[in-house]
């Protein structure tokens, strides 16, 4: 089965609330759109620091997905394998919801509140039989035209602090 066909049938269930997962209100800036995340459209080469590993170097390239600028496209490869996230803007809850499928057959999706201040934070979740759980935090900050900063943890709840999985530094080009 195509995997972008797949992703976009898994943004729409996520989008249309068949997912549980909400943005708590008293999180959530009212009146955003996708066109926030506009300045991320391009190729961005990417440094991945890991506890223990040497810096990984990685590409990704951020695309419009449809004409009408409702889905943004994410592809990256690295030298573990490959990614494609695909992010949209839910009006009914004010936040940005996003799927992923890697090429080890891993999906998961993930939420956040949209940009505040030159970063955001989002919350990603996997699939357990019928429900989804926490899984990871994602802590974007330093988000410039040209330059944008994560840092990665596995969670278990929403409030753990995590683990640090990984910190990557971006740079458009």
């Amino acid at each position: 089965m195509n995997c972008r066909w797949t992703l976009a049938m898994a943004l729409v269930v996520c989008v249309s609330g068949a997912l549980p997962i909400r943005v708590p209100a008293e999180e959530t800036p009212q009146h955003h759109s996708l066109s926030e995340y506009s300045y991320l459209i391009g190729t961005w080469k990417c440094v991945a620091t890991s506890s223990g590993k040497p810096p990984a170097t990685y590409s990704t390239t951020i695309r419009w997905m449809y004409p009408q600028h409702t889905v943004i496209d994410q592809h990256i490869a690295t030298a573990k394998g490959e990614a494609d996230f695909m992010l949209t803007y839910d009006r009914a809850s004010d936040s940005f919801k996003g799927i992923f499928v890697e090429s080890a057959g891993d999906v998961g999706v993930w939420e956040n509140p949209g940009p505040i201040a030159g970063g955001w934070t989002e919350f990603g979740y996997d699939f357990k039989g019928d429900n989804l759980v926490p899984s990871t935090r994602a802590t974007f900050s330093g988000v410039t035209p040209t330059h944008y900063a994560f840092r990665f943890w596995n969670v278990v709840t929403r409030q753990d602090p995590g683990t640090l999985i990984e910190a990557d530094e971006c740079t458009k080009g």
